[in-house]
């Protein structure tokens, strides 16, 4: 896994894309790299106990998906919601997320309950990457999430 300081992951993805996603403009007062970064960095700070030190991906689509690894060892992925996100949905999706980690489940721990994070709302949660990526629309691994999910 390729890890990079987050404010040049931050960049080369802006670049990438070709310009800032509306998504990283409604969720971040200052959508620049350096300050990107040091409003992911200070959250961090805050919620998780420690700052990253390395940035491993990130993506914005609905919201903004950021893959870190902490100055204390943990790797773990922070989502920033926009501003309509509803906090009261995000608490009953890591309950749920709990849950099926607790039934051994290839869940993600939630390791940060939603906190404002900008204009945004973040979580946060172990980051697994154990296996391979899976098309869901493929009936075959549809097939096989269904029948996962319905073992007693």
């Amino acid at each position: 896994m390729r890890r990079v300081r987050l404010e040049v992951l931050i960049a080369e993805r802006l670049a990438a894309w070709g310009a800032v996603p509306n998504v990283v403009s409604e969720v971040f007062v200052e959508p620049t790299p350096p300050g990107t970064a040091a409003a992911v960095v200070a959250w961090c700070r805050r919620h998780l106990g420690a700052e990253p030190v390395a940035g491993e991906f990130l993506e914005a689509s609905v919201g903004c998906v950021f893959g870190l690894r902490l100055a204390d060892g943990r790797r773990v992925v922070v989502k920033v919601h926009p501003p309509r996100a509803s906090a009261h949905y995000l608490v009953a999706m890591q309950a749920v997320q709990r849950a099926l980690a607790a039934a051994g489940f290839p869940a993600p721990e939630p390791v940060a309950a939603p906190a404002p994070l900008d204009r945004g709302i973040a979580t946060a949660e172990t980051l697994l990457d154990e296996g391979g990526a899976a098309d869901a629309h493929d009936p075959a691994v549809r097939h096989a999430m269904g029948a996962a999910l319905a073992r007693p």
